[in-house]
């Protein structure tokens, strides 16, 4: 097979990857390409080769690492790499991101997502306004040492602009989560990550004052509560407050002796995508099948050794939510 024409095979089939099953591949080549949909029945046939143009084209649009289709080894693979910083990547574009990747998968009828979290998963937090506002702060002041942050202090009541502006959307990105089947590997960590920052928070002084930090604690405990009924009944919850919307499946899995890493596997059908974090604020995905598969298998793994909590195993999931319960109980006794 000629070099042009497998690269064409290639480049075709990552876009076919990342397409929902309802787009029409043909439809796509033509507007994006200015031609007719002949002509892109064409190129999808192999009859005409894609101009360098028309690859730069589709690269940019589709996100495509053109290092990785034009490389035939196994053992090297290429990322698509997202850098959360304060100019070319903000948070606030990043979390745009992350609500257009879920409501794509959610509008899938076999969409799903597993989770193995390190801590506890960001769509969670975004249920209650106050405590997205906490995460947000968090992430720009702690995490991006955004400049504007370096001397403020977070108050409730007074968010910064740039904060106060992202509430609107978290409640956007937990809706949509809410609506994929999911599972989540949690383990002995996952749920003390935001007490900590929390915690440090208040001790520090950039809490406003205790009654803030009890507040968050008590939004945490909600969180929580939610979860385990969620967990009790196998499915989530869209709206609190609505609970005859049932969202969709949910699996959670207890590991107690296993770190996790924010890896994140997606599946819509024969179609997979694979998420890894570094650094915090380093997003890496990879549409790779031989990568994802192994992604799978790894997360698999640690299901098949961790206990089940959803619908099953009542005992120990009472028992790990009461002590979840009594480990915020600590730390609100450490607030005054």
């Amino acid at each position: 097979m000629p070099l042009e024409e497998s690269v064409q095979i290639r480049i075709l089939e990552a876009i076919k990857q990342k397409l929902p099953a309802h787009i029409s591949l043909a439809e796509e080549l033509a507007e994006l390409l200015n031609v007719s949909k002949d002509s892109a029945y064409r190129r999808l046939r192999g009859e005409k080769h894609l101009d360098i143009r028309e690859i730069q084209i589709l690269a940019s649009h589709y996100n495509l690492s053109l290092d990785s289709i034009l490389n035939t080894s196994n053992n090297v693979l290429s990322f698509n790499t997202q850098i959360v910083d304060t100019n070319d990547f903000t948070f606030k574009d990043w979390l745009h991101n992350v609500l257009k990747m879920l409501e794509m998968i959610s509008q899938m009828p076999n969409g799903t997502l597993s989770y193995f979290a390190r801590d506890l998963p960001i769509f969670h937090l975004f249920l209650f306004p106050e405590l997205a506002a906490f995460k947000v702060f968090f992430w720009y002041k702690t995490y991006l040492n955004d400049k504007e942050m370096d001397s403020a202090h977070l108050d409730m009541d007074n968010l910064p602009a740039k904060v106060e502006e992202i509430i609107p959307l978290t409640r956007k990105i937990w809706q949509a989560y809410a609506r994929i089947a999911s599972d989540e590997i949690w383990t002995s960590e996952t749920i003390n990550i935001l007490l900590k920052q929390i915690l440090y928070y208040y001790e520090t002084g950039i809490l406003k004052s205790a009654s803030q930090a009890k507040l968050a604690l008590e939004q945490y405990q909600k969180v929580v509560d939610i979860i385990q009924q969620e967990a009790r009944t196998g499915t989530k919850i869209i709206d609190p407050h609505q609970t005859e919307t049932p969202g969709a499946a949910f699996n959670l899995f207890y590991n107690e002796v296993s770190m996790g890493d924010n890896s994140i596997v997606f599946k819509m059908g024969d179609k997979k995508m694979a998420f890894i974090t570094a650094s915090v604020k380093i997003f890496m995905n990879n549409v790779n099948p031989q990568f994802c598969d192994q992604m799978e298998i790894y997360h698999n793994n640690f299901k098949r050794k961790s206990t089940p909590l959803s619908k099953t195993s009542e005992k120990e999931r009472l028992k790990l939510f009461s002590d979840i319960k009594s480990t915020i109980e600590r730390y609100q006794a450490m607030i005054q």
